[in-house]
């Protein structure tokens, strides 16, 4: 067996592209450790550290036989609206905003955009963004100084992006705290750049202040683009045929009504469907979308 397990190891590393030191992070070891393993000169517990290898190989041994299906995007009404104002931003240097719900397709939206446009600075905010980290990514993304105060990186950014055409957009941004907005605003109208900004609906509400008292801030604001809380039927019946083409219409139908107007919902049913049909052997069908449904938390 251990030789069997060395072998199927080592068959792993050069199949799959992994290093010794994610195999170590994976089972809680050091790459050292691998690396005697596989040697034949390790001298510690080799039936635990076998057994950790066997469940990890089997893991992913399943990993590659199960493999996640393709999502490809598909440029729904709602993606066409997004890609429009992005456009217009881009084009113009105006100062833009898109809000809707979670689950409507905004970020694959706006990567769609970035990837047509390797011009745009695309930034993913999340809730650990002040003003100071967010200037060092969009100026790390520029290929710009990003050492010193925040009044050097923005001189930095600034010259960078004067006279360029080009657009920053970020993602989550609801998730920015008010002095990191205040600073996208001064570089958007310092360089005289295109800004859009993308999030929840709550992203308004924090562009204008609870009480109005930013409208500084808000005024820069050019236009406005709400995807409301759900896309059309027809918008999710589309990703539905690109994504899993020999559905028939009534798998169509029951993956449109399982999605509830929702992408990520209906891109979760897509994977676990799929899985399933794969396991069994047969093509995805109606039943196979009620039964995942049932542990679909949200």
């Amino acid at each position: 067996m251990k030789m069997n397990l060395q072998v199927r190891l080592s068959q792993f590393l050069e199949a799959s592209g992994y290093s010794q030191v994610a195999v170590g992070k994976a089972i809680g070891m050091t790459s050292a450790v691998i690396s005697a393993y596989l040697r034949g000169k390790y001298t510690g517990d080799v039936a635990k550290l076998e057994r950790k290898l066997e469940a990890f190989l089997t893991l992913e041994e399943n990993r590659r036989n199960e493999r996640k299906l393709n999502i490809d995007y598909v440029r729904t009404k709602s993606g066409k609206r997004v890609a429009d104002i992005l456009r217009l931003a881009h084009a113009d240097g105006q100062a833009v905003v898109v809000i809707g719900q979670a689950g409507l397709g905004k970020t694959s939206a706006l990567r769609d955009y970035a990837v047509r446009n390797p011009d745009v600075v695309l930034i993913e905010a999340d809730p650990t963004f002040t003003a100071k980290v967010l200037l060092k990514r969009v100026a790390e993304k520029l290929g710009c100084d990003s050492k010193g105060n925040l009044n050097d990186v923005m001189e930095s950014i600034v010259d960078k992006l004067t006279d360029s055409g080009r657009l920053i957009a970020v993602d989550e941004a609801e998730s920015l705290p008010y002095r990191a907005l205040e600073c996208l605003r001064r570089i958007h109208d310092k360089a005289e750049v295109g800004l859009a900004l993308v999030g929840m609906p709550r992203l308004l509400v924090n562009l204008r202040g609870k009480r109005g008292e930013f409208k500084q801030l808000y005024s820069r604001i050019g236009f406005k683009l709400d995807l409301g809380t759900e896309l059309s039927d027809e918008e999710l019946t589309e990703i539905v045929v690109k994504n899993l083409p020999e559905a028939d219409d009534e798998t169509i139908a029951e993956l449109v009504v399982a999605a509830n107007g929702n992408t990520r919902r209906l891109v979760k049913m897509l994977h676990g469907v799929s899985r399933m049909a794969k396991i069994a052997g047969e093509t995805a069908n109606a039943e196979m979308v009620k039964q995942f449904k049932e542990m679909l938390i949200h």
